[in-house]
């Protein structure tokens, strides 16, 4: 049977934009008829298989699960959503530091007298400062950086993903050119190096007895690292298992995207083929499925976002929504039926292959 874990297994009815997802604080209710997607009404399939879908994530954590007709739109949403959130967070710093600039111009014309730096005039000083931090948050809005493993895609990550990437940021702020950086699995210590080397600085103003000092903020240009064929449809891992243990081990602050389009749902013995590798634990902040979790016939994908990251009702321009086709919808509950039906202790020790 599938594993359910033990979070978010009711439903909220305030959610924007038609995300589904749970409730571990109350026992409530929810009348189905409130019950949004943006513009339109969820059925309460719907609703169900979304919250299914997010009921089998490992890790403990809650997700908020995004319908889609393809999994193609589902890793469109994915990216979208992790560009936005990455430049979200930059502007915050640099609004916080602009915050601080406007303190040292307060003092400034209250007659405080300051010394700056190379014994410049403090207006040019804290103009260029300015000047500077912005030429920082802008390096990201070019230049915005993605991560991933040699031969991920099919070998076609440096083509697909980043047009699509392109597409995502693009309708954020206009044209950008996305790096994509394709790690050696073989090495998978060059993610910390590729971290580094892709950052951008921010300039911090501060007061030290009278002494304008700067400090330097670094700050990461990725959005995102990019996983895909975790497993074959055999169970077997595609990378290496120094791969795997490296990234689950130096998860912290590293926005993993986890694609399963191309296995998972099963055919792995578990719902998501990460499961079954070190990575079981690593709390993923996106996956990306696509209709071979209902059958190749459906017309369905799903982008599933961990819910501490933010509001996940941000505007879905690289998305077309979910059409809810009821053939889809009623093939991937049946799904899951079938899924939750099938005892797989009892099967492997009868030497049978996972599903």
């Amino acid at each position: 049977m599938l594993t359910q874990y033990p979070h978010r297994n009711l439903l909220s009815d305030d959610l924007p934009g038609g995300w589904t997802t749970g409730d571990d604080t109350a026992n409530r209710s929810v009348d189905l008829d409130r019950f949004q997607q943006g513009r339109r009404s969820l059925r309460s399939e719907v609703v169900d298989l979304g919250v299914r879908l997010s009921a089998t994530v490992p890790g403990g954590l809650a997700y908020r699960c995004r319908l889609t007709d393809t999994g193609f739109e589902a890793m469109d949403v994915v990216l979208d959503l992790a560009y936005r959130k990455r430049l979200a967070e930059l502007r915050a710093v640099h609004e916080r530091i602009r915050e601080s600039v406007s303190a040292l111009w307060l003092q400034a014309a209250a007659g405080d007298e300051f010394l700056v730096p190379g014994g410049r005039n403090l207006p040019a000083f804290l103009d260029d400062l300015e000047q500077r931090n912005l030429g920082a948050l802008e390096s990201f809005e070019r230049h915005p950086v993605a991560l991933g493993f040699e031969g991920a895609f099919g070998g076609r990550m440096s083509i697909s993903l980043e047009s699509r990437l392109s597409r995502c940021c693009e309708a954020v702020d206009g044209p950008s050119d996305v790096r994509t950086v394709l790690v050696d699995p073989m090495h998978p210590q060059r993610i910390a190096q590729a971290l580094e080397v892709h950052q951008c600085h921010f300039l911090v103003p501060r007061l030290d007895k009278g002494r304008i000092e700067v400090d330097v903020r670094r700050e990461s240009l990725v959005f995102a690292f990019v996983l895909d064929g975790v497993q074959d449809r055999d169970g077997a891992d595609l990378l290496p298992a120094s791969a795997l243990d490296w990234l689950a081990a130096h998860r912290e602050g590293l926005p993993l995207v986890i694609e399963e389009n191309l296995i998972g749902c099963g055919r792995a013995g578990e719902l998501y083929a990460f499961e079954r590798t070190p990575l079981r634990e690593s709390r993923p902040d996106y996956i990306v499925l696509n209709k071979l979790f209902a059958g190749w016939g459906a017309k369905i994908g799903a982008a599933l976002v961990r819910d501490d990251l933010g509001d996940p009702g941000l505007d879905d321009s690289c998305a077309s929504g979910f059409g809810e086709d009821e053939f889809s919808l009623e093939v991937a509950l049946a799904v899951f039926d079938a899924l939750d039906s099938i005892d797989r202790t009892e099967l492997e020790k009868r030497g049978g292959a996972p599903v």
